[in-house]
């Protein structure tokens, strides 16, 4: 089964927006593109997956590559920093957690955290 990227997006940015209440407004112009780019991500790793392209573990790399990319333009770009990017990344990821798993088999939030601030990522290192 394939993923549908644009319903994916869509329920991204849904949650997203309830997450952000009052300040969607002032973070819609970035949450739009980076939640976007995550849905595409997970619509790639997907088509990868099926071809035998890539593994689980590289998924999940790829997944956590884009995920970081997006909670570090997300913290940059909004006024509310690291814990309001985490916080709209992880609700809208929480949103779709359970169609990923169904869809592709790899459950993308293992935990169900949220997203590690991007000041905690060293390259390579946790990957």
């Amino acid at each position: 089964m394939n993923i549908n990227d644009a319903l994916l997006a869509q329920t991204i940015l849904n949650a997203a927006r309830g997450a952000a209440g009052s300040e969607w407004k002032s973070v819609a112009p970035f949450a739009v593109v980076e939640m976007r780019k995550l849905a595409r991500t997970v619509g790639d790793i997907e088509a990868l997956l099926r071809r035998g392209v890539i593994d689980g573990e590289r998924a999940l790399q790829l997944f956590e590559l884009q995920q970081r990319a997006a909670h570090g333009v997300l913290a940059t770009m909004t006024s509310g920093g690291e814990p309001f990017a985490a916080q709209l990344l992880t609700a809208g990821l929480n949103a779709i957690r359970l169609r990923v798993l169904k869809t592709v088999g790899i459950d993308l939030l293992p935990s169900g955290d949220p997203v590690v601030p991007v000041a905690q990522f060293r390259a390579g290192k946790d990957l």
